[in-house]
């Protein structure tokens, strides 16, 4: 029997989306996802726990053009641990949620850009990311 991992996360980007291209032309969004827990009842407290969010493909040229820090984000997919090697030649593992559905849950009012995805309007990848790169995972 197969084992199933996939996460589901909403919760507002902490940053603007950085892209950039591997070595075959693929694109590749980073982002942070602030997502926050349940308040404390005795300390007032709301943890907010930080999510690595990667973007693959068409979905990550969406992700580039409408994402905004502050946006609040509805983000399906798997959770990926990977291997890399930093410049200096170390081994380390990275931990990150590979997207394969996103929905917008801001307003378009509140997106600067003409013509950007409004509250609801959901965006699935053509097929699972399967890419492998050497970029070093967004610090958190």
């Amino acid at each position: 029997m197969a084992g199933v991992n996939k996460i589901i996360l909403i919760g507002n980007l902490t940053a603007d989306p950085e892209i950039r291209y591997i070595s075959s032309g693929a694109p590749v969004v980073r982002m942070r996802l602030a997502v926050n827990g349940r308040k404390n009842k005795k300390s007032g407290e709301t943890p907010t726990t930080y999510f690595p969010i990667v973007v693959w493909d068409k979905l990550a040229e969406v992700a580039n053009q409408y994402c905004k820090k502050g946006n609040l984000m509805y983000f399906e997919g798997r959770v990926d641990i990977r291997e890399y090697d930093t410049k200096e030649g170390e081994k380390r593992r990275a931990t990150e949620v590979v997207v394969s559905t996103m929905q917008f849950l801001t307003p378009r009012s509140a997106n600067a850009t003409n013509g950007a995805p409004d509250l609801g309007d959901t965006f699935t990848a053509d097929e699972e990311p399967e890419h492998e790169d050497d970029l070093e995972p967004l610090p958190i």
